[in-house]
């Protein structure tokens, strides 16, 4: 789907290595500016593909970008480390992408980006909540090599031997 590719694109090319990283406590910003360009590219193709497609055409077609994007932000998400300020911005984008998904009216999307919501929470959660969070809801479903994926992704992860939080 070339609406994926694109959003791809803008995510690889507009997010920087640091907007995870900032030095300074400067939080002017409540989300990214690669995630403000996807989200206003994502809400205009909408709109194009309501006034284009109906009926069951168009539900599935809207389920299926849902479920792409969601694949695409989770995949771009865990290419980055994140120091505390960048957990809470990437909290933020993840926020505007769920609220964002949420014109597609579909509540298995709006699922999807939940967790992927709670999965971020992980990269700011104290270490001593960090196993509490990981099987209570809605992070208790999930499988532990994906809780790690994402545990592994904080700064403090070899500091202070996150890796054995989920029985390793």
């Amino acid at each position: 789907m070339a609406i994926c590719g694109y959003t791809k694109h803008l995510l690889t090319s507009e997010q920087k290595r640091t907007d995870f990283r900032p030095e300074r406590s400067d939080m002017s910003m409540m989300h990214s500016k690669a995630c403000s360009l996807v989200v206003t590219y994502i809400t205009q193709t909408v709109s194009k593909i309501r006034q284009q497609l109906d009926g069951k055409n168009r539900l599935i077609m809207l389920h299926e970008l849902g479920v792409r994007l969601h694949r695409i932000i989770y995949e771009h998400l865990l290419t980055f480390q994140y120091n505390s300020l960048g957990a809470m911005l990437a909290i933020c984008d993840v926020n505007e992408y769920r609220t964002c998904i949420k014109q597609l009216d579909d509540g298995d999307l709006v699922s999807l980006f939940d967790v992927l919501h709670a999965l971020c929470n992980l990269l700011v959660v104290p270490t001593d909540n960090l196993k509490q969070i990981c099987v209570g809801e809605p992070l208790n479903s999930l499988d532990k090599p994906t809780l790690y994926s994402f545990i592994q992704l904080r700064e403090d992860f070899k500091t202070e031997r996150l890796g054995n939080i989920l029985g390793r």
